[in-house]
């Protein structure tokens, strides 16, 4: 097509102003389209924040530095060292001792101090930064509350990753800031210096007391050591050789006692197994040590032996009778014999033996615990003796210590080092540090800015106009076209005689191009049926209704087709004021009444294919008149003779005339403002026309400020080709180059045609 017209960028709020789908491009259009609302905030919230700063006192900030050491200077080396060890170790790593220092810079007893030495309490400026209350003159004010004033002004601050402290003090006077900032940090000094040379003293009365104590603990112990070994006759070395021979005397009982354990352990087994041999055969079968040994049974084993060979010879020889042979078992018998005498002769010596064993080791057993028992108590007395010796030991170490310490801490008194100096002193400062103009007046615009975005979405919220295609979406209609809002320079534009018929002077402009785009979609809702009657109604006045039949009546006339425009509104009819007719005697009133006929009230206009139908006399009850079956024959005999019958209604939503004359039209064209045409009114009256069964085409927004991005329209055009074009004639007067009137684009070409046809 030649033309089109892209009104998908109307983006506005649904139901609460804002769609539930927030975006950036939402927010951007708020804010844009209430811009002014949010640049007042930020006027007011600026200009009340300067008025405010300008107002506040103006407040110096002097600065005074010093370094801040763990402890004091050790000047003999390791040999004397101060009494008070504050660093707690490597103290530079831990920030306890630079907080507990600012504490004290900031605490109540040193601030009295500067209020005295400075003599604050008495400064009424330095009390109420210049503002002194007519009943405080001449008055001297508490130390203590001054002090609390005072400290309330000061700030103490490490610089990162140094041992240097910033004292910092805020008055209103810059060279009195400088002499408070330098004085605070004199009396921190002397202060620091005082409370360690007091805690040196301390220290030293407390060594003195210490020592005297101890030297009585000294000399106490050292008594009791020597009572001891007075008693108990011991000398320190004849101890110590003492326990060493006693500790050997019972290593060696020890040892003889459990050799004469094993001895008699031994011969008790010896003894044992003798017996059983005898109990289970009758006679000493004895292959033990003790036997072995003895040189007599040896012999007789030996003689045994060899008779028993003999006798074994002879009897294989001679038989058992023969007398060699008892012969021979006669002297076998007396071997054995004198072998059982002599082994009964060994058991009995080693019973005698085991006795005696026994009894020896019972003896050396009781000398080893009485030994032991004697050892013990040696070793009780030397428990005893090492406890008071070490009593008196430790107490001479203590003793010697304290005397030494007392000697270091006398020494440290004597230094008067300090672990603070001073680094810079304070200088009286030349700028102001309050207020902070810039940041004021920044905190100023942003609370501005910040209020002026929440008034401004709050104001969106709130608005419950209709504001683009999406509340009319909403409703099941769609949006016809747009007509641009013309800029004439006057406030009223709707009843403007010369925007009633703008596109008609002004063929080739940017409103006539909307408006022909807007017939061009009409036509093409029904191109099978012709709509031929159409009804153009809004929700309230002045929201360019008339206007809009005006438009669309020219468009219509324009495209070639025969168009009357009928005022129907009897109660405001302004119709006629449109096309400059001041007095109109006889219209459609009288018309229904039958005082006339249709040719007779039927105007034609300066536009071609254009007639008008006015009101004529208003009468009393325009309801009963729309509702006649007269008006009905009218509008009949209206589409006989014109090709198309355009009715400019009263608006639904004063009056409900538009419902009985929307029964019988093709299609009805409601009319909406953005920004102004509430859209719970228009609900309402699309409802009622849904109710009435009335065909409605859709809607057409009227006055609508192309410029203003707010919006989001997007029109085309041929490309830019349009626009430039259309300026250039508007600038030119809508004449061509040869200074003729140019047919306007779109009008009478064959897209409207077809339509008309």
């Amino acid at each position: 097509m030649a033309e089109t017209t892209d009104i998908s960028g109307m983006q506005a709020g649904a139901a609460g102003g804002l769609s539930d789908n927030v975006n950036f491009k939402q927010i951007f259009t708020v804010v844009r389209k209430r811009l002014g609302f949010v640049l007042v905030f930020i006027i007011l919230a600026t200009t009340a924040t300067a008025i405010y700063t300008w107002k506040q006192p103006r407040i110096y900030r002097a600065q005074g530095t010093m370094i801040l050491d763990s402890a004091t200077p050790k000047v003999f080396g390791d040999q004397v060292q101060s009494v008070v060890d504050e660093s707690g170790g490597k103290f530079y790593t831990n920030k306890e001792f630079f907080n507990t220092q600012f504490e004290i810079i900031k605490s109540r007893p040193l601030a009295e101090r500067v209020v005295e030495r400075l003599g604050l309490n008495a400064d009424l400026d330095f009390i109420y930064l210049g503002q002194i209350p007519s009943d405080s003159r001449n008055k001297i004010h508490n130390v203590q509350k001054t002090a609390a004033s005072l400290i309330k002004r000061i700030e103490v601050k490490l610089v990162k990753d140094t041992k240097v402290a910033q004292v910092i003090v805020e008055d209103r006077d810059p060279k009195r800031a400088a002499l408070i900032a330098n004085t605070i940090v004199d009396t921190y000094l002397t202060y620091n210096l005082e409370s360690r040379l007091a805690i040196t003293r301390e220290a030293s009365d407390w060594l003195a007391e210490q020592i005297a104590d101890m030297k009585v603990r000294l000399s106490n112990s050292e008594m009791d050591l020597f009572n001891f070994k007075r008693d108990n006759n011991i000398l320190t070395v004849a101890l110590e050789d003492t326990d060493k021979l006693a500790a050997e005397g019972l290593n060696q009982l020890h040892t003889r006692y459990m050799t004469q354990k094993a001895d008699r352990i031994t011969i008790e087994q010896t003894v044992k197994n003798i017996r059983e041999t005898i109990k289970n055969s009758g006679r000493l079968e004895i292959f033990g040590e003790a036997a072995s040994q003895s040189d007599v049974v040896r012999e007789l084993r030996a003689r045994e032996a060899a008779i028993v060979e003999e006798l074994t010879d002879l009897e294989s020889q001679y038989g058992d009778l023969h007398p060699k042979v008892k012969s021979t078992r006669d002297r076998l018998k007396f071997v054995r014999d004198s072998l059982d005498k002599e082994l009964r002769s060994i058991l009995t010596n080693l019973e005698l033996k085991l006795k005696t064993t026994i009894e020896i080791e019972e003896k050396f057993l009781q000398l080893y615990n009485n030994e032991r028992e004697r050892v013990f108590e040696a070793s009780k007395k030397e428990i005893e003796f090492n406890r008071l010796k070490r009593e008196a030991e430790n107490n001479s170490n203590l003793y010697n210590m304290l005397l030494k310490r007392a000697k270091e801490t006398h020494l440290a008194g004597l230094l008067n080092t300090n672990n603070v100096r001073r680094l810079e002193p304070a200088l009286a400062p030349t700028r102001a540090s309050k207020p902070n103009v810039q940041l004021n007046l920044a905190l100023g615009f942003f609370a501005g800015l910040m209020l002026g975005l929440i008034g401004a979405f709050t104001w969106e919220t709130l608005d419950s106009t209709i504001k683009g295609v999406q509340d009319i979406e909403a409703m099941n209609l769609s949006v016809i076209g747009v007509i641009p809002l013309v800029k004439s320079g006057r406030r009223d534009q709707i009843r403007n005689p010369d925007l009633d018929l703008y596109i008609h002077d002004n063929p080739k402009s940017t409103v006539a191009e909307f408006c022909r785009s807007i017939r061009t979609n009409l036509l093409f809702m029904s191109p099978d049926k012709p709509m031929r009657r159409l009804l153009i109604t809004s929700s309230n006045p002045r929201e360019g209704k008339t206007v809009t039949s005006c438009y669309m009546g020219i468009t219509m006339a324009q495209s070639g087709g025969r168009t009357l425009l009928i005022d129907c509104d009897m109660r405001r009819p302004s119709l006629h004021k449109a096309f400059g007719l001041t007095r109109v005697t006889q219209g459609l009133s009288n018309l229904i009444l039958g005082d006339c006929k249709l040719d007779d009230v039927v105007i034609k206009s300066r536009v071609d294919n254009l007639w008008i139908l006015p009101v004529g006399s208003i009468p009393p009850n325009p309801a009963e008149l729309l509702h006649t079956d007269s008006f009905l024959r009218i509008i009949d005999e209206a589409c006989n003779k014109f090709d198309r019958v355009i009715i400019d209604s009263p608006p639904l939503g004063p009056v409900a005339d538009s419902l009985v004359i929307a029964t019988h039209m093709d299609g009805v064209v409601v009319v909406v403002q953005p920004e102004k045409t509430s859209r719970d009114l228009t609900k309402r009256v699309v409802s009622g026309l849904r109710d009435v069964k009335a065909n409605i085409l859709g809607v057409i927004f009227n006055q609508v400020d192309i410029e203003r991005r707010q919006y989001g329209y997007r029109y085309y055009y041929g490309g830019q080709y349009y626009y430039y074009y259309a300026d250039r004639e508007d600038r030119e007067g809508g004449k061509d180059g040869k200074g003729k009137d140019s047919p306007p684009p779109g009008s009478g070409g064959q897209d409207d045609k077809r339509a008309a046809a």
